[in-house]
């Protein structure tokens, strides 16, 4: 089926599912439902906000969504919502909204989070090291440490990125914690 055609079918602008911009743009297209129309904006900003986070590859909604439903914009991505478009129903609203942010700008901000994203692999990868050898020199609680600093890193990184790391450390203390013993030798009570 057409996008025109499903289009009028469903009684919303072509725009919802095919927009129409220019190379140097990217497009997003928020959609929120609810009983009424001032929190059916709301989920359809949330939505443009989900978009570009999974877009960049971290959160944004906290730091913007004020800034883009009190201005229908946002600045640092030159992003700006260009249409608009309500559909009332019987007890319901859906509110549309095609935002449109400048692509290299995004692109920019992608490539800061993958930076940051490459720097916590470098310290997981140098604590799995500190953490081996520690563990050869019989400094259990050292590798302990270690590991847990490992998976605090793993913990906070995208799940595809993360958890595998993650889980070998958690293993990895276990094994140790598990092999110690703990006895108490002579000094004072």
């Amino acid at each position: 089926m057409s996008t025109w055609v499903r289009s009028n079918l469903e009684g919303v602008p072509v725009w919802v599912y095919e927009p129409q911009i220019s190379r140097s743009q990217s497009a997003f297209v928020g959609r929120g439902s609810a009983p009424g129309e001032t929190r059916a904006r709301v989920l359809a900003y949330e939505s443009i906000l989900r978009q570009i986070s999974d877009y960049i590859g971290r959160d944004v909604t906290g730091q913007y969504i004020a800034e883009l439903s009190s201005r229908d914009a946002i600045d640092a991505y030159r992003l700006k919502v260009t249409q608009e478009f309500v559909k009332e129903e019987p007890g319901s609203v859906t509110v549309y909204f095609l935002a449109v942010a400048d692509r290299e700008v995004l692109e920019r901000a992608r490539t800061e989070v993958e930076l940051q994203l490459v720097e916590r692999q470098r310290q997981m990868d140098r604590l799995i090291e500190e953490a081996s050898q520690a563990f050869r020199d019989n400094r259990d609680t050292v590798a302990a440490d270690k590991y847990v600093q490992t998976a605090v890193i793993a913990a906070s990184l995208p799940v595809d990125r993360g958890e595998r790391r993650y889980t070998e450390s958690i293993d990895r203390v276990r094994n140790i914690i598990r092999q110690l013993t703990i006895t108490v030798g002579q000094g004072e009570p």
